[in-house]
């Protein structure tokens, strides 16, 4: 009888290992660990996103407290990683949407952003690929946004639009919301050259953007550089935003 469970055994692993063979896995695992620069710390529980260069692939897990992630079922290929954390540079955003509007100079085409490397992964099927993530602090746009009495303007929704190839995105790199005082700080921004986009709290008024205009294409914009503290962006918004409708009108 035992005799005979041990031929069970041995005939059920080798259906297993055939079924493996015929079925072999399509998809590779990457694991690794993403750390700050500054401080040299884990980033715990940061969230990772690999991309893949056409950016058809995209593939997210976050981190645990330790730093360590894993991401399993990942299609053979090649991929850029991110790490996405509050203050630290993330591109993830902006690299889809470069591709999707057919920028002809991508970029991240270097595998750099700001200078800094950004990890490149080979994808295998049914291997485990392992990198590491290092985070860059980002460059930071704070300010204030006030009602034309003066009084703090809270609660507004305040992007930072990111302009390439002379033309200002309409959705936003970063965000904040007002606070009290009417006070923002968007950090974790590339250098380059940015737009600010001001909505207020019922996200049904007109927005203004930065030179308190409503309109886009009149707006200023700011340049700031790696690693940037850009302060001191004002904004002044009217008590009435019916007041904006004419101004888009004309």
């Amino acid at each position: 009888m035992k005799a005979f469970f041990t031929s069970l055994l041995v005939f059920a692993l080798s259906i297993d290992q055939l079924s493996s063979q015929v079925h072999p896995p399509n998809g590779g695992t990457v694991e690794g660990w993403i750390t700050c620069s500054d401080n040299h710390r884990m980033a715990r529980f940061a969230s990772v996103s690999i991309v893949s260069l056409d950016g058809k692939q995209t593939v997210r897990a976050d981190a645990s407290i330790d730093g360590k992630f894993q991401i399993p079922n990942v299609p053979a290929g090649e991929y850029l990683v991110f790490g996405v954390y509050p203050g630290y540079l993330s591109m993830t955003e902006l690299y889809l949407s470069s591709l999707l509007a057919g920028a002809a100079h991508d970029p991240l085409s270097t595998k750099t952003l700001d200078g800094f490397s950004i990890p490149h992964v080979q994808v295998l099927a049914g291997r485990t690929t392992f990198t590491s993530v290092v985070l860059e602090r980002g460059s930071v746009i704070s300010g204030v946004v006030r009602y034309d009495d003066g009084g703090p303007a809270e609660g507004f929704l305040v992007q930072a639009l990111f302009s390439q190839n002379g033309l200002t995105s309409p959705s936003g790199l970063g965000a904040a919301i007002s606070d009290d005082q009417g006070r923002f700080t968007i950090s974790g921004l590339p250098s380059g050259v940015y737009g600010v986009r001001v909505d207020y709290p019922d996200r049904r008024s007109v927005p203004l953007y930065l030179g308190d205009t409503p309109k886009l294409e009149e707006s200023h914009q700011l340049r700031i550089g790696i690693q940037d503290q850009y302060a001191g962006v004002e904004i002044t918004v009217p008590t009435n935003p019916t007041e904006l409708v004419p101004s888009i009108i004309k």
